[in-house]
């Protein structure tokens, strides 16, 4: 209709695994356990690409409503699912006669850490995401001058103890307001990205794994138009100087021995002028 809007879709689709993960190369790290006290300790680390790691393939589903108020705004929800074949993986095991074989390397690495990139078996993402958009004129005089906005997506990944999600976050949302009255326009928006698995960490224990951990950022900008054709403008970007963490775990580890790495970058600013001639 003039303001409804339904959408379904299906599509077939199939991912390369990226070039630096299949042109042949390793990397030997040998540990120096010639007097170490640790039973555990292994005698190094092989990390090897797979030459042999096929593309994935997917059958994907979506279906999404959209509605347009009479003001110019937006609001939308969909939902979404991905039924995924051969999907990538990691791995991280100990070297066995077979291992070694199947890779193309000596024998005499039994014993040592593998890591390399697998096709892990099936998986399947599904998810939900909203959006919305609208002036807040219908509110009055004042409401006149700003608008909003809100958007989020949440996503549910299944697969195999070895499956490589890191390149999907779990929860991530942005919502602000923009003030405009001439001269000025401001805007403010926050950034929430909610904790993200980035592979596994085995030497914290055999279900551990590395997280960045979840953390919401604020951005602002500001701009006054001081001419018809000259302005002045100032942004900044995580201006509260949120940290990025990251942190190394499994249930059973202690909260207080999770954290790995804290990472300040200050906030970003950005002054300029901008001229139309």
């Amino acid at each position: 209709t003039s303001n409804f809007q339904l959408r379904a879709a299906y599509a077939k689709t199939y991912g390369r695994p990226d070039f630096t993960n299949i042109v042949p190369n390793a990397t030997i790290t040998e540990n120096d356990i010639e007097f170490s006290t640790d039973p555990n300790a292994l005698p190094g680390v092989i990390a090897v690409r797979n030459t042999g790691l096929n593309p994935w393939t997917a059958d994907n589903y979506d279906l999404s409503l959209e509605y347009y108020t009479e003001n110019g705004g937006l609001i939308t929800a969909g939902v979404f699912r991905k039924d995924i074949t051969g999907f990538f993986g990691t791995l991280q095991t100990v070297a066995t006669p077979e291992i070694l074989d199947e890779f193309g390397l000596d024998p005499r690495y039994v014993g040592w850490r593998l890591n390399s990139t697998i096709n892990s078996g099936d998986a399947r993402v599904s998810g939900i995401e909203f959006n919305v958009r609208q002036s807040l004129a219908q509110l009055g005089k004042y409401g006149r001058y700003f608008s909003v906005f809100a958007n989020a997506t949440k996503l549910k990944l299944e697969g195999t103890r070895t499956a490589d999600f890191n390149r999907f976050l779990p929860k991530s949302a942005n919502w602000g307001f923009t003030f405009t009255k001439n001269p000025i326009t401001f805007m403010a928006k926050w950034h929430h990205r909610g904790e993200q698995s980035r592979g596994p960490s085995t030497a914290q224990g055999p279900l551990a794994k590395v997280y960045q951990d979840a953390r919401t950022t604020m951005d602002v900008n500001l701009s006054y138009q001081a001419f018809k054709r000259f302005s002045v403008f100032v942004n900044s970007r995580n201006v509260t100087n949120v940290h990025f963490n990251a942190s190394r775990y499994q249930a059973d580890t202690p909260e207080y021995a999770r954290r790995t790495s804290s990472n300040s970058y200050g906030a970003q600013w950005a002054f300029g002028v901008k001229g139309t001639f």
